[in-house]
């Protein structure tokens, strides 16, 4: 929180039928996985967050930012309420608050310790405070900070809002050689109304080598290694990031309160979900009924994994091409080939290809097709390809 989705691989299909048709069209790979990590804030209503999702940051030292408020634990400053607004009629309601003896309290929490992860869909749905010197923020830093220190460690601020502009959020990413004021920033403005009259969603979407923030689903920024600085380093690849959300008060990005805000103010928060992402179906496949009375498939994985490691493939066979008659499902290793020699001659088979990983499953290949023949006999085949 210094000054300063989904992602959508395309692919092209090339089907190819005797060596002669040619069809062009989009391949669409399914981005979000499963819930890996949430809170929807729905304990009874006057409680304080889960102590086994989130802990506090206390104080009034500034935070980096001269801001103003003190940070505390206090019900007042940070519990459930009830809102018809929320999904389960419940929010977070993170609150500022002016003193009587004219200084601030308000919120800081954060999963560090509890909850961290590297890569994915990280999302909240939340209705934002207005006024002069009002700063909600929800970001996330390194694992690493303790030991790299900032901004060796990264930042990525998911959602910043100055309270004076009621009707735009930043999304920012700091890191060594572009931060604080220097940081990669976007802008995403509404088409009308302000932030504070409605629930919105904001996200990013984090995959090696490319991050990209939503809100309400539109993508507004998209970062890789090839955006940043000259010179500079990408840092999003070193560390699990922990998630923080705060309300300051006043600031060196914001400026301070004036006569014109009023408090107190609140930052509800929905919900804040973290998604894994499915990895990348796999492309060029191709089915040959090779004259020996077998099936070999061949096809070329697309790079992106998801963020977790492939642990293989699956091959799925059909005898019609909707796949919804004699469908079998083999997993097979990390090769990028197979042969199946559970075929009858004469007999036509469809075939689909998925990506494995321990998080999650990609959505299918495009479909091959062969009908093997007695060995010694022709061949035939229809084979699929997807250039990616």
């Amino acid at each position: 929180m210094k000054a300063g989705l989904k992602i959508i691989e395309k692919c092209i299909k090339l089907q190819i039928i005797s060596g002669f048709a040619l069809l062009l069209s989009p391949f669409l790979h399914a981005s979000t996985g499963n819930l890996v990590w949430g809170d929807d804030f729905n304990q009874a209503v006057g409680s304080t967050p889960s102590s086994a999702n989130w802990t506090y940051d206390l104080g009034n030292n500034g935070w980096g930012n001269n801001e103003l408020e003190n940070y505390t634990s206090d019900a007042a400053n940070c519990s459930v309420v009830s809102d018809p607004d929320a999904t389960d009629g419940k929010a977070l309601a993170i609150t500022a608050i002016k003193t009587s003896s004219g200084g601030y309290t308000s919120a800081r929490i954060k999963t560090e310790g509890l909850f961290s992860t590297t890569y994915g869909l990280i999302e909240a749905r939340m209705k934002l405070p207005v006024g002069q010197g009002i700063w909600p923020a929800f970001w996330m830093l390194g694992n690493n900070i303790n030991t790299v220190g900032w901004p060796q460690c990264g930042e990525l601020d998911i959602m910043e809002n100055i309270g004076s502009i009621p009707n735009k959020i930043y999304g920012t990413a700091h890191g060594p050689g572009y931060s604080g004021s220097n940081g990669i920033q976007g802008v995403y403005t509404l088409a009308s109304g302000q932030f504070s009259s409605a629930y919105h969603t904001f996200a990013i979407q984090w995959a090696p080598n490319k991050i990209q923030w939503l809100c309400d689903g539109t993508v507004y920024q998209t970062l890789t290694p090839d955006n940043i600085p000259s010179g500079t380093t990408w840092v999003y690849n070193d560390s699990p990031f922990f998630l923080i959300l705060n309300l300051a008060v006043g600031g060196g990005w914001p400026g301070n309160p004036d006569s014109t805000t009023q408090f107190p103010q609140t930052l509800y928060v929905d919900y804040v979900h973290v998604y894994n992402l499915t990895p990348a179906a796999p492309a060029q496949l191709g089915a040959d009924a090779n004259g020996l009375g077998t099936v070999d498939l061949s096809w070329t994985p697309c790079t992106y994994d998801g963020g977790s490691a492939i642990t293989g493939y699956r091959i799925e066979r059909a005898s019609d091409s909707a796949f919804s008659q004699n469908l079998t499902s083999t997993d097979v290793g990390t090769a990028t080939g197979y042969t199946d020699t559970a075929v009858t001659p004469g007999a036509t088979y469809y075939y689909r290809v998925l990506t494995v990983t321990a998080n999650a499953v990609s959505a299918p290949s495009p479909t091959a097709s062969a009908t093997p023949v007695t060995p010694g006999g022709a061949s035939g085949s229809t084979v699929y390809f997807s250039v990616v």
